[in-house]
C-alpha cells in the first residue's frame, strides 16, 4: 500500500544502500550497484572491478581490451569509467578503509567464516521454495544484472560481515517485540478493502452510496475503490489482504477501526496521511497456532532487521564523516553528482 504502509527505516542520505547489502536481498543487491545496461548495447563492466590494484590480490591485464585488433589503453578508460562509477568505487573505498579503522579500534577480529556466513544468509533471505539451487540461480542472476562480479560481490559481502560484526554486540530483541511480530504475523487479522480520496467530502459522499446501494454491500464497496481511490490498493479493488490490527505499519486510525468493524461493515471516514479513508472489512481471520519454532524465526527476522538498520546508520554515519578531496576532474564529476535523482 503506498500511502499507507509505514516506512521501515532508512539511511538519512542513502549512501549505504549502493555498497553495503543491508535490506531485501533483491531489493538492496539492486541497489548496490549501477543499473543493468541498455538492451543492445555492449555490456559496460562494473567500476569496482576496472582496474584492479595489486592490494586485492589480482593484478590488472597492462591492455585491458583489444577493438577490431586494436589495443585500448588504462588511460582512455579512466575518464570513462570515473564518470560512469567513479562515485561508487570511491564510497566503497572510502568505507572499506573506515570500517577497518572501527574494527582495530573495538579491537574486533573477523572470524574465519565471517564472509561465507554473509554469503549463507543471503542465499537464506532468497531461499522463498525451499529448494537451495533456486536460491542460487536468482543469486547468479541478480549479480549479472547489477554488475556484481566476484571481487564486486566479495567486497561486498565483506563489508557486511564488517558492519554487522561491529554493531552486533549493541543490537537487542526485546520481549515485546517478539509478542508483537507474533500477534501481527500469526495472531487474528481482518481481512478489508480500503477507499482513499484527496477529499473529506468526496469520500463521505462514497460511504453513504455504498450504504445506499442495492445489493451486495461490498461489491458496491469493491467497484467505488477501482474506479475512486487514489490508494495503489484501488487496482485491486481496495483489497489490503489481511491486517492485523496490532501492525503499526497502519495508521492508527485504520488499526483502531479494524479492531472494531465485524463483517460487512463499513468505517466511519478516517483522517490520515495525505487524505481520507473508509475501511470495509471482509472476513475475520483466526489466529494460527504458535510453537517455539515459529517463535524462533520471527526472533531470528526481527535481529538481523535491527541488525540492518544498525548496519546502514553506522556505515552512513562513517561516509558522512569522511573528509574526501577529489582532485580528477572526471571522478568530480561523478562524485558531485552522486545522489542525484534516487
Amino acid at each position: 500500500m503506498k500511502r499507507l504502509c509505514a516506512s521501515a527505516g532508512s539511511a538519512s542520505r542513502g549512501h549505504a544502500r549502493r555498497i553495503v547489502l543491508c535490506g531485501a536481498a533483491l531489493l538492496l543487491l539492486g541497489a548496490c550497484s549501477p543499473a543493468p545496461p541498455t538492451a543492445g548495447r555492449p555490456r559496460l563492466a562494473p567500476s569496482s572491478s576496472i582496474g584492479v590494484s595489486a592490494e586485492s590480490g589480482a593484478q590488472p591485464s597492462r591492455v585491458p581490451a583489444i577493438i577490431d585488433g586494436q589495443t585500448v589503453s588504462w588511460s582512455e578508460l579512466r575518464d570513462r569509467t570515473s564518470e560512469i562509477g567513479g562515485a561508487v568505487a570511491l564510497e566503497e573505498i572510502i568505507l572499506d578503509r573506515a570500517l577497518t579503522r572501527e574494527l582495530e579500534r573495538a579491537g574486533i577480529t573477523l572470524a574465519p567464516d565471517a564472509i561465507a556466513q554473509e554469503r549463507a544468509l543471503l542465499l537464506a533471505e532468497l531461499d522463498t521454495s525451499g529448494d537451495k539451487s533456486t536460491s542460487a540461480d536468482v543469486l547468479t542472476i541478480v549479480r549479472r544484472q547489477r554488475g556484481l562480479g566476484e571481487l564486486g560481490f566479495r567486497r561486498l559481502l565483506e563489508r557486511n560481515a564488517k558492519l554487522r560484526a561491529l554493531v552486533t554486540p549493541s543490537v537487542r530483541v526485546e520481549e515485546r517485540e517478539v509478542e508483537l511480530a507474533m500477534r501481527i504475523r500469526h495472531g487474528p487479522r481482518k481481512l478489508a478493502r480500503i477507499i482513499v480520496t484527496p477529499s473529506e467530502r468526496e469520500v463521505a459522499a462514497l460511504r453513504r452510496e455504498i450504504l445506499d446501494a442495492l445489493g451486495n454491500r461490498l461489491d458496491a464497496f469493491t467497484a467505488r475503490a477501482a474506479t475512486r481511490s487514489i490508494d495503489a490498493s484501488g487496482a485491486r479493488g481496495g483489497q489490503i489482504g489481511g491486517v492485523s490490527p496490532d501492525d503499526p505499519a497502519f495508521p492508527d486510525s485504520l488499526r483502531q477501526a479494524l479492531s472494531t468493524l465485524a463483517p460487512g461493515q463499513v468505517s466511519s471516514v478516517l483522517a490520515i496521511d495525505g487524505g481520507f479513508a473508509i475501511l470495509i472489512v471482509e472476513q475475520d481471520l483466526a489466529g494460527e497456532s504458535t510453537g517455539s519454532s515459529r517463535r524462533a524465526v520471527v526472533e531470528r527476522e526481527l535481529l538481523r532487521r535491527k541488525q540492518r538498520l544498525e548496519m546502514d546508520r553506522l556505515a552512513d554515519g562513517l561516509l558522512d564523516r569522511a573528509s574526501v578531496s577529489v582532485l580528477d576532474p572526471s571522478l568530480a564529476w561523478s562524485w558531485e553528482g552522486r545522489g542525484a535523482g534516487g
